[in-house]
């Protein structure tokens, strides 16, 4: 991931005293404060509120809002208890909030400019009779729009549990690559409510909702497969 990625996902943490690193070896650290704090955040990432308002009056194209995951910060912070799972949650959404405010573009731009042009190549491609499956990052989120597209099948990711997406196309996903190469108990729990849940559907293919991540055990593959040949 670039550097710059890394920095923006990591910035939260200064609400809470924490500073980043960026030492002459390694990579980028961490660094907590000798008491925990807890500040303004609206106060604190100014220069975020700033930056966006900058790039927005130079960008022709559109500007994508971004935080970290409300698990995977306090990872990296070694804050992984519930108590700091809501203070980061409170957090986010203030951050959110000013990072629209400030002018990051809205989902809107994916139906502008991204659902028309999907619309054309599926509706040109169903004249050769070819099968089409549609993926796109965020796809639970734009579950109908994708649907009325009508391709052969649309791959989900883990943002919406799949009983509440649309069947009357198939479906493939949707589980988590963090849990599919995580600890074999929760990935087994996973695997089988995905599993549970569409026990009644037709046209299922069960997937994750992204790629493998490099360090998943090959355990953790051949246990899924196993619990899938068992309700097939």
């Amino acid at each position: 991931m670039p550097l710059f990625c890394f920095l923006i996902f990591l910035v939260i943490t200064e609400v809470f005293g924490y500073s980043v690193d960026f030492p002459s070896i390694g990579g980028i650290r961490l660094c907590p404060p000798y008491q925990p704090l807890n500040r303004f955040v609206e106060k604190i990432l100014q220069y975020v509120r700033q930056t966006i308002k900058c790039l927005k009056s130079r960008l022709q194209v559109p500007l994508i809002g971004f935080c970290g995951g409300p698990f995977t910060v306090p990872r990296d912070m070694n804050q992984i208890n519930h108590e700091w799972l809501e203070k980061l949650t409170v957090a986010y959404i203030e951050y959110l909030q000013m990072q629209i405010e400030a002018g990051v573009d809205e989902a809107s731009d994916f139906y502008t400019f991204s659902l028309p042009h999907l619309k054309k190549i599926v509706d040109a491609l169903r004249l050769t009779k070819v099968l089409v499956i549609l993926f796109c990052r965020g796809s639970c989120r734009f579950a109908q729009a994708l649907a009325e597209l009508n391709p052969t099948a649309i791959i989900f990711d883990w943002e919406q549990p799949l009983a509440s997406l649309p069947f009357q196309i198939t479906i493939q996903g949707n589980l988590d690559p963090e849990i599919f190469r995580g600890p074999l108990p929760d990935l087994e729990e996973n695997v089988k409510t995905i599993l549970d849940s569409i026990h009644k559907q037709r046209g299922f293919i069960f997937n994750l909702g992204h790629g493998v991540l490099p360090d998943t055990p090959v355990e953790n593959a051949l246990a899924t497969i196993k619990m899938i040949q068992s309700v097939s």
